[in-house]
């Protein structure tokens, strides 16, 4: 059964200042400085909510509260849902619950941070700080402690959301401490974050804005009559009957023996064998491998030389097999959030995710590898997406 992979990365991501890009790590102090990072840790929070009667609920950030560089904004923030007295004394209730809770260290507010921005590229990072985004990250495995009651209720299962319609929100879900000491590399919990952020940002990239920033349209889908647009649902089809003929290529060059190969040496090392047979499974696992790399050169699989596996102790049939049900899962996700007894909308709902899919796979498995299964997607978020988003931080930065 084909299924969404999230506990893998194609490289191990920085957590420190002196290993980050420069650009990028200006971007994650900016995230954390600017109080619109959200982060529900188990028993440490940085937020509270703040209910407001008739309305969708909103967040305030410790910094929003205490840091007198943006209290100025969250009491006009206030002041235009409640008026200027009951703003006043609503900042003051919230400055009382804001401190009940354990702060989340500023260390893991700032690694958590590069963690996200490393998740996307760096124009799709500027441009959610420049529409002030809210990015909440949550070590629970779904968003539902995030969101208040109506989206709970249609929602709250989710693992990752981004909100659109004038309210700017991204939600990650980790599945756990994604910095904890872990015996697997990655870290799952971090991988998962990624992984989701990824995704997220796509969403929101994949908004078309107009001069003043509104949202008109988006790259993957028609708004207003809402249907795919032509050119993603052609090319949506076109990697997935390409990705189809890989995964059949592969098959033809022995990838299944190559699986066997490799669980007999797995189950031999689980089990009390002799040695030699042991040493046996292992020459002929490595043989096996020699030959299924060699055929896939053969057959024009270059991706075979971007797999990130451990090259000694890894399993390479077995990786080569996630990668390729991972690649046609995403362009054809299963869910009932994307079902509708509409095929029209239904189509626009899976080409929007599949397009915004694209980076997740890049973060999973790199950049040669997501473009050989999807060359044609690929081409269109990192072309069109990814200049409309540079056009777009042009026209705030010289309107």
């Amino acid at each position: 059964m084909l299924k969404n992979h999230y506990n893998i990365l194609y490289k191990l991501p920085a957590l420190t200042a002196s290993a980050m890009p420069k650009k990028l790590e200006a971007l994650a102090k900016q995230l954390v400085t600017n109080g619109r990072m959200r982060i529900d840790a188990d028993d440490k929070i940085n937020f509270v909510r703040c209910p407001l009667p008739g309305k969708q609920d909103i967040f305030f950030s410790y910094r929003e509260l205490f840091d007198r560089k943006l209290t100025n904004k969250t009491r006009n923030r206030l002041t235009q849902h409640l008026g200027e007295e009951a703003a006043l004394e609503q900042i003051y209730y919230l400055k009382k619950e804001a401190k009940k809770s354990t702060k989340v260290p500023v260390d893991v507010e700032i690694k958590l941070a590069r963690l996200f921005v490393q998740s996307a590229e760096l124009q799709a990072i500027q441009l959610l700080l420049l529409e002030g985004t809210s990015i909440f990250i949550s070590y629970n495995h779904t968003i539902r402690d995030l969101l208040d009651i109506e989206q709970f209720q249609t929602q709250g299962g989710n693992s990752g959301m981004q909100a659109t319609g004038g309210v700017n929100r991204i939600f990650v879900s980790c599945g756990g401490d994604p910095l904890a000491k872990s015996k697997q590399t990655p870290n799952p919990s971090m991988a998962r974050l990624m992984v989701i952020a990824a995704q997220e940002i796509a969403h929101n990239a994949d908004m078309i804005r107009a001069s003043n920033g509104a949202i008109i349209s988006r790259y993957s889908a028609h708004l207003r009559n809402f249907r795919a647009k032509d050119e993603v649902a052609t090319a949506r089809i076109s990697d997935l009957k390409n990705s189809t003929r890989i995964k059949d290529t592969a098959f033809k060059v022995k990838l299944a023996k190559l699986i066997a190969a490799e669980k007999t040496v797995k189950f031999y090392k689980q089990h009390n064998v002799s040695i030699l047979r042991k040493k046996y499974a292992n020459f002929k696992m490595w043989n096996q491998r020699k030959r299924f790399i060699k055929s896939c050169h053969a057959s024009g699989l270059e991706f075979i030389d971007h797999i990130n596996f451990p090259k000694k102790s890894g399993y390479l049939g077995v990786r080569v097999n996630i990668l390729i049900d991972d690649m046609l899962f995403n362009l054809e996700p299963k869910a009932s959030a994307y079902q509708h007894e509409d095929k029209i909308v239904e189509e626009a709902i899976i080409c929007i995710e599949a397009l915004a899919r694209v980076p997740q796979q890049v973060v999973k498995w790199g950049h040669k590898a997501t473009k050989f299964f999807y060359p044609k997607l690929y081409d269109i978020y990192y072309g069109d997406v990814i200049d409309g988003v540079t056009k777009t931080l042009q026209n705030y930065i010289q309107p």
